[in-house]
């Protein structure tokens, strides 16, 4: 999330008006992540007058989204309202009086999301690391049963590409080290294991999940949702919540996190066997994304007043860890 483009009061005011959820009482721009602006609104429903209002102040963000387009934004909200009728923990946009959820503002297409209650968790433990690999399994098991198809920008065609835009900024050991990978990934990708795809989230990163307690409240931020491995859905969760600061795997999290997962969606053989491979792919997927950032942060993101920019040096060390681990 950041702040691209610049709201004043009213006109927040004008756009929250037909979805009946109060007046606005503040509001807030959100600096992280790279993609979309973001503003986190408070409205007071204290005049709502039904028994079930327990807090008279109920918080959205409202996203405005700067390049995605229109099918992007279409499947994404028929994604989370699928989600969340299935009663998995995914809050869905909100209609308007007329049951219209994307709208624009300021010329740009925007929702209206209620924000999930809770704190990221930083520092996750094993006991929620369970809890989110069972919920990622049910969220991959409703968009199978519904048969759901999208595809997304991050191909393997994308990473193949933007390994040659990166190659001639790279030192020749970073160049090695992505370009075989890449290649053993392509391998993998033409192989004839048992791989089961489907739309996934893509970026359960520890910022994109809340917690109250020790239950998870929410999963948020698929509008990068689309087409790809199970198992490597699961790798990007693992390589954020069980790593350590020097990249390695932290185990008591990662068992508990395929505990988790294989209780609700047991994973095959095959995906079994490419387990590591996918953690080793995850890992370049977000070492690359960084590098291009950082290499010209002009071409790969929107000028923003507030950005968050993060160090590929991160994923780097993740994946020599997953190739070259250190001794428990």
């Amino acid at each position: 999330m950041a702040v691209y483009t610049v709201l004043d009061r009213e006109e927040i005011e004008a756009y929250i008006a037909p979805f009946g959820i109060g007046p606005l009482v503040n509001y807030k721009g959100i600096a992280e992540g790279i993609t979309n602006t973001n503003y986190l609104i408070t409205t007071d429903q204290s005049e709502f007058g039904s028994e079930l209002q327990t807090e008279p102040l109920h918080q959205f963000v409202l996203t405005l989204f700067e390049a995605q387009n229109l099918d992007d934004l279409q499947f994404y909200t028929k994604l989370t309202t699928l989600l969340n009728l299935k009663g998995l923990p995914v809050p869905c946009p909100e209609r308007d009086s007329d049951g219209v959820s994307l709208k624009y503002l300021q010329g740009k297409p925007a929702l209206l999301i209620p924000k999930v209650p809770g704190l990221h968790q930083m520092q996750p433990n094993p006991a929620q690391c369970q809890e989110l690999g069972a919920t990622l399994a049910n969220i991959h098991r409703a968009c199978m049963d519904a048969n759901l198809q999208h595809q997304g920008p991050r191909s393997v065609e994308w990473l193949v590409a933007a390994a040659a835009e990166l190659n001639p900024h790279l030192e020749d050991a970073d160049q090695k080290l992505l370009n075989d990978e890449i290649s053993h990934f392509v391998n993998l990708h033409n192989s004839n294991l048992n791989l089961p795809r489907c739309v996934i989230h893509g970026d359960v990163f520890r910022d994109n999940a809340l917690f109250v307690g020790g239950r998870l409240a929410g999963i948020i931020n698929f509008f990068s949702a689309s087409d790809g491995y199970l198992i490597y859905d699961l790798a990007v969760v693992a390589n954020d919540w069980c790593s350590q600061h020097d990249g390695s795997l932290n185990h008591d999290n990662c068992d508990a996190l395929l505990a988790g997962y294989e209780k609700n969606r047991p994973l095959s053989d095959d995906e079994k066997s490419v387990w590591n491979d996918f953690l080793r792919i995850a890992a370049v997927r977000f070492w690359v994304t960084r590098l291009l950032i950082k290499l010209d942060p002009g071409e790969h993101h929107r000028p923003g007043g507030l950005m968050e920019i993060k160090d590929p040096q991160e994923y780097k060390n993740i994946l020599m860890q997953r190739l070259y681990p250190s001794d428990d």
